[in-house]
């Protein structure tokens, strides 16, 4: 909350100092950050025909990474054929 005000005093000033860009920088990389965990802890948790639903959100580009997923008896699917694999 507060990267978001000092962002938006400097807006409201109508000019861009290099704490209001520094803060800028900040307030995104913390909003990356925050999406990315809840991506996570949403993978993580699926259960059932919810796994369908996340397939259709994962990116099927060749080389795309993807954190790797864990099945109940703690085997580890590393690469993009495996998950594919365990997903089904």
């Amino acid at each position: 909350m507060e990267r978001r005000s000092a962002l938006g005093r400097g807006n409201r000033r109508g000019r861009r100092s290099e704490a209001a860009a520094r803060a800028e920088a900040e307030l995104q990389k913390s909003i990356r950050q925050s999406k990315s965990r809840m991506w996570d802890d949403y993978l993580q948790n699926l259960k059932g025909g919810m796994v369908w639903r996340a397939a259709k959100f994962t990116n099927s580009r060749a080389g795309a990474t993807m954190q790797a997923l864990t099945d109940q008896d703690g085997k580890q699917a590393n690469t993009i054929a495996e998950q594919e694999e365990m997903l089904r």
